[in-house]
């Protein structure tokens, strides 16, 4: 509700120059009518007054007065219902509880409400809606997404009161009590969900490694829970593509069980491989949805091998094999070069990396004859011998400096090959320098510069030549960077990324093909839209645009989906929405280039399993919020009181606002419609009476 008032300021001018401009249209309109006037007529002096009015307005002009409007504005409190929408609403709560009945009572609880505040109703789960709908479908509950979307929604808002109605299981996001102190508002909490454990067999979770290698056998650790099941056996089966059903079974010896069954697998087929565990329903058992849960392994021929090559010792070699192994597709060999370099198998090896090679103490043209044909990266520091470099290959050409320089390093926006997270791209500006003793240098054939200098001079650079790709770093050092890395995060995994990705880019060969449709991502959760993108090209690779291009994905169970992707500027793309968990293949198909086009592909689609795994409710939690921000631990019970126990708070009240704004009063059009109305009756009345 807002109530508004108008007033007349002056920026400029004292208000007493009112008199002078009425002086003036008196002056005025008596010169104008002074002959009129003398017959005292009324109809001369109404025109005199008209003419006078008139020009006392347009003098009032001249002192550009502004009009300020004040407006109060009442605002009620605001009311947020954050309601939980997940699963373990549903699987947890007690006996007895009623869940459409309680639904009602909140509904009328909220026309209650509305009486007396503005409310909104959100749901959460995963993500935040506007919605008092409600199916308990959602697969996660997360407290931290709730709590900042409502801190960015309503800033500055008369933010009352949150009413939280939650069982208090939480499977994602941060724990919320570390940031409640941001909070002004109450939240006050409504209990949901049983905190009595029900009999139930569960597994808590399963430990697997997502690759395994053909033929080399994996571990699966099936962690397995229990309540109120003492004395019961508990089997777990295991089903996988490719092997024979198996099981295990422990006996449950305590009232509240955990325990870990250890089952060994062998990795028989190339491809994703689905694993299905399940332990075997037990009597009366309040859930049989958190038995099951169903992994995939993806199955690789074989690890890629890197082949780490170095002039002597040195703390990089220990850096780059750990950042590279801490991913599983990698294996790296370190070989410092003491003339045995005959005996490896050069051929195993998918990539080079060249450390302080050539150098004079170890230079051999055999090796560099049997490498030139692999990927390759030449980290050149202090003991390279540049002249010998220009020999083994001929992408650069180099000079030996006088001393050694240090350099730090920096992103190069413009290099698009790849990206970084958001934190690997943001230590790259906190590094620590590279050494080097090289002097100029010049590339003979186009290059990329991934990591610049200060001077926007290359420090990491990549050749692309006869589809072979060549990396060339100006500096040693990685181990610094590995070790600042941990420093200011007390992990190395943004070290690991870039390492990864430039490894990555050196080992992938052109992509020529014409058509290409691929998923966004490889995995995705059942509660995740299934994304995939396509691009067309023609004859000398120029995007095709207004292709018409059509897929059809196949579940592993048989079933088929058919859709069309849609354009998105010069590529395409396919929402294809949610699907159930399973192994999905895909066939896209075009004929945008003339003659039909074929692109293949897969995706995994993984169940979410969280809500089931704990049905306990966690009241602590919820009671511990509401202390935090100075509100109430509730049970659905008291709904019926809440209404009084709001109107006690204090801070809940209706707020009163003054805004004040200013206006010129000539942009008003009102007043210029005052004045032609005088302007056209003066006209008039003249016209009418024979004066004109």
């Amino acid at each position: 509700m807002a109530l508004s008032l108008l007033f007349i300021v002056f920026s400029e001018f004292s208000i007493w120059w009112i008199l002078p401009c009425l002086g003036v249209g008196l002056l005025f309109g008596w010169f104008f009518y002074r002959k009129e006037l003398s017959k005292k007529s009324k109809l001369h002096y109404f025109l005199f007054a008209l003419r006078a009015v008139l020009i006392s307005l347009l003098c009032f002009l001249l002192l550009a007065p502004l009009i300020k409007t004040q407006r109060k504005r009442i605002e009620k409190p605001l009311i947020v219902i954050a309601q939980d929408n997940s699963a373990s609403i549903k699987v947890g709560k007690p006996t007895g509880f009623d869940l459409q009945a309680y639904e009602k009572q909140l509904r009328l609880f909220k026309e209650r409400l509305s009486e007396d505040y503005e409310v909104e109703v959100l749901s959460f789960g995963k993500a935040v809606k506007f919605s008092d709908t409600l199916d308990y479908k959602e697969q996660q509950t997360n407290f931290s997404v709730l709590f900042d979307f409502i801190n960015k929604q309503y800033e500055g808002r008369n933010l009352g009161a949150i009413i939280l109605a939650s069982d208090g299981i939480i499977n994602a996001g941060y724990n919320p009590t570390t940031e409640l102190t941001k909070f002004k508002s109450p939240v006050i909490s409504i209990a949901l969900g049983d905190t009595i454990p029900k009999k139930d067999l569960f597994i808590n979770s399963v430990n697997y490694n997502k690759i395994a290698y053909l033929g080399n056998d994996y571990t699966l650790a099936v962690n397995l829970g229990a309540f109120d099941l003492k004395g019961k056996k508990a089997i777990v089966n295991i089903k996988a593509e490719g092997l024979s059903a198996f099981n295990k079974s422990v006996m449950i010896d305590e009232k509240d069980w955990r325990n870990t069954l250890i089952f060994n697998l062998k990795a028989a087929k190339l491809g994703t491989q689905k694993i299905t565990i399940e332990a075997l329903p037990l009597e009366k058992e309040a859930t049989l949805q958190n038995n099951k849960q169903t992994i995939f392994i993806d199955v690789l021929d074989s690890k890629k091998k890197v082949l780490l090559l170095a002039h002597a010792p040195h703390p990089d070699l220990s850096a780059i094999k750990q950042g590279l192994e801490a991913n599983e597709n990698y294996e790296v060999l370190v070989n410092v070069a003491n003339g045995s370099e005959s005996s490896i198998n050069f051929d195993a090896y998918s990539l080079v990396i060249l450390h302080n090679l050539p150098s004079a103490k170890a230079y051999s043209k055999a090796v560099f004859n049997k490498i030139k044909s692999k990927p390759r990266l030449f980290v050149m520091g202090l003991d390279v011998d540049f002249a010998q470099l220009n020999q083994v290959q001929d992408l650069l050409k180099t000079t030996k400096g006088t001393a050694t320089e240090d350099f730090l390093p920096k992103l190069n926006t413009g290099f698009f090959a790849f990206n970084l997270s958001s934190s690997a791209a943001g230590l790259i500006s906190k590094l620590p320098p590279l050494s080097s003793k090289i002097g100029s240098f010049t590339f003979v054939a186009q290059h990329q510069n991934f990591l610049v200098k200060p001077d926007d001079k290359p420090l990491l650079s990549f050749v692309n030549q006869n589809n072979l790709t060549t990396g060339f770093l100006f500096g040693e050092g990685l181990w610094r960077w590995r070790l600042e890395n941990y420093k200011l995060t007390d992990n190395h995994d943004a070290f690991q990324e870039i390492l990864s990705k430039v490894i990555q880019y050196l080992s992938i060969q052109e992509d020529k093909r014409k058509f290409r449709a691929y998923p966004v991502k490889n995995r995705y959760h059942d509660d995740e839209a299934i994304i995939l993108n396509a691009e067309v090209y023609n004859d000398v690779f120029e995007p095709v645009k207004n292709a018409e291009i059509a897929v059809d994905v196949f579940s592993n169970t048989g079933k088929k989906y058919s859709y069309i992707f849609t354009a998105k500027g010069e590529n395409y793309e396919l929402n294809a929405g949610l699907l159930p968990a399973g192994t999905y293949n895909f066939i896209a198909k075009t004929n945008a280039i003339g003659k039909q086009q074929v692109a293949k592909g897969q995706f995994l689609v993984e169940q979410q399993v969280a809500e089931y795994q704990q049905t306990k409710a966690n009241h602590q939690l919820l009671y511990q919020i509401a202390q935090a921000t100075g509100g109430d631990f509730l049970y659905p019970d008291d709904l019926e009181s809440l209404d009084s126990l709001l109107k006690q708070k204090e801070q809940i009240k209706t707020i009163a606002f003054d805004d004040k704004s200013y206006d010129d009063l000539i942009n008003l059009k009102w007043f210029f419609a005052v004045l032609i109305v005088l302007l056209s009756l003066e006209w008039f009345l003249r016209k009418r009476n024979g004066i004109i």
